[in-house]
C-alpha cells in the first residue's frame, strides 16, 4: 500500500487535499479483513455536481476495482471508470482506476469498492475501499 492511497477530486484542489488525508488518516483503503466500519470518509457535494475517486490499481495481476454493491443511484451516478497505465513503463508497475460519479439527488449514499479478480468470484477482495456520501 502506497503512501497516498486514492484520492477524491471535487473540482477545487483545496477540497481534493482535504478529502484525501481525511481518508488517509481514517484508514479508508483497508487490505483484506480489514474494517472500516467506525473509520469510514464521508465528503459533501451538492447535487448535479461530477466527483471522482481514484484508487491504485495492477491490472497486471489480474486485480480491478469493482462496485462492491451499487450505490443508491437516486443519490449518486457511476459516469465510469477509466484505467490508467503508470507514467513509467517498467514489468509489473501499477497504475491507478479513476471512478467518476454524478451527484443526481439529495440524500446520503455509500460507494463500496472490492479490488477483485473478476474469474475468482468465490475469493474474498483483496482490497476495499469505502465511501459514505453526502448529497445536498
Amino acid at each position: 500500500m502506497s503512501a497516498r492511497p486514492f484520492t477524491v477530486t471535487l473540482g477545487r484542489t483545496r477540497l481534493v487535499l482535504r478529502v484525501t488525508l481525511a481518508a488517509i488518516a481514517l484508514g479508508a483503503f483497508t487490505a483484506q479483513g480489514g474494517d472500516t466500519a467506525d473509520r469510514t470518509p464521508s465528503f459533501d457535494v451538492v447535487t448535479g455536481e461530477r466527483f471522482a475517486v481514484t484508487l491504485p490499481s495492477n491490472r497486471t495481476t489480474g486485480y480491478q476495482w469493482q462496485l462492491g454493491r451499487p450505490p443508491d443511484e437516486a443519490v449518486v451516478k457511476l459516469l465510469g471508470v477509466e484505467y490508467r497505465a503508470p507514467d513509467r513503463t517498467v514489468p509489473g508497475m501499477g497504475g491507478s482506476e479513476t471512478w467518476t460519479f454524478e451527484a443526481v439527488g439529495t440524500g446520503t449514499a455509500t460507494i463500496r469498492l472490492s479490488y477483485v479478480r473478476p474469474w475468482e468470484r468465490s475469493a474474498a477482495p483483496g482490497r476495499s475501499s469505502v465511501f459514505e456520501v453526502v448529497v445536498r
